[in-house]
């Protein structure tokens, strides 16, 4: 989606990198635990899909937890995914894709 809105591949990489990786690597609760966070960004985090990837993850791994425990971030993900799917295919129609 970034490709598309940006004529340059060096600014959709950095913007990629700057919208993507490190709200994820920093907002996710994988480096800093979400409980020492500012309110408001304890509510940016929940905009961010490796929240929940990692809460799946960390009730797989480490608490042992079945599918009926987690569906709530399985299905935050899945609305995630066909939403920016849609953004995705509606900027790609607009270019002329």
């Amino acid at each position: 989606m970034i490709s598309v809105l940006t004529k340059a591949q060096l600014v959709a990489n950095q913007l990629a990198i700057l919208v993507t990786y490190l709200p994820s690597l920093l907002l996710s609760d994988f480096v800093f635990p979400q409980e020492n966070m500012p309110a408001m960004l304890k509510v940016i985090s929940r905009i961010v899909p490796a929240t929940y990837y990692i809460d799946i993850l960390n009730g797989l791994y480490l608490r042992n937890l079945t599918f009926i425990r987690l569906w709530p971030n399985y299905l935050v993900l899945a609305l995630m995914f066909l939403l920016l799917t849609g953004l995705n295919l509606a900027a790609l129609k607009k270019e002329g894709l």
